[in-house]
């Protein structure tokens, strides 16, 4: 008690005072200044990802007008083709599998098989993996490009990353087009949608309609 009553000597005021202002500047640091220091690192990192980010998704879709572009010029530069005879079927698969050979993997469906009048419409979905850009859209161009009246409709192109292998997949649909001119019925041969509707007769081919779409 008579430590604490008795009057504190000029050199021990001083080492109280140094020694709170101690205390203090450690509070600050500990409770305030760290605090907002590490807010700030967390958020100068965030903002760091979200530049990354943004640059990928800028080098993405420039990745993705130029496959736009690209799909655009392979149909401008489609040749001539034909209309085959029915039943023309054997040919366009061999036609099909001998250019997605040239795929990864890849997986053909032939969906339905309809008839108006004279014009067959076969048609059909394609998806193929490719390992590199060129050669996706090579087989592509190839598939726009097929000697028999063939129509792609829409065509969806999507890539992925593992391990730092990039993978393009290319997903499509479209329509091929016989005539029954010189043609053989066969029990494959659908029955005329025309005589079943009483619509007129269907001479021309449908609009090309291709598009992309990306992922």
């Amino acid at each position: 008690m008579k430590l604490l009553s008795r009057e504190f000597s000029f050199r021990e005021k001083v080492l109280i005072v140094i020694l709170v202002v101690i205390v203090i500047v450690l509070g600050f640091i500990v409770f305030i200044r760290r605090p907002i220091s590490e807010s700030t690192t967390e958020a100068q990192n965030r903002i760091s990802e979200l530049e990354t980010e943004n640059t990928l998704l800028l080098a993405q879709a420039a990745k993705y007008t130029d496959m736009a572009d690209e799909i655009e010029k392979i149909q401008e530069e489609s040749g001539p083709s034909y209309l085959p005879s029915y039943n023309n079927s054997k040919e366009e698969v061999n036609f099909l599998n001998s250019i997605l050979s040239k795929a990864d993997t890849y997986t053909v469906s032939f969906t339905k098989v309809t008839r108006n009048s004279n014009l067959i419409r076969r048609s059909f979905s394609v998806n193929y993996t490719a390992s590199t850009y060129d050669q996706a859209m090579d087989i592509l161009k190839e598939l726009d490009q097929c000697e028999y009246r063939c129509i792609l409709g829409e065509v969806n192109v999507s890539s992925s990353t593992t391990k730092n292998v990039t993978t393009y997949a290319v997903a499509t649909v479209g329509t091929f087009y016989e005539t029954m001119a010189d043609g053989t019925a066969d029990s494959a041969l659908p029955e005329d949608s025309d005589n079943k509707s009483g619509s007129s007769t269907a001479t021309e081919l449908d609009d090309d309609q291709s598009y992309l779409v990306v992922k």
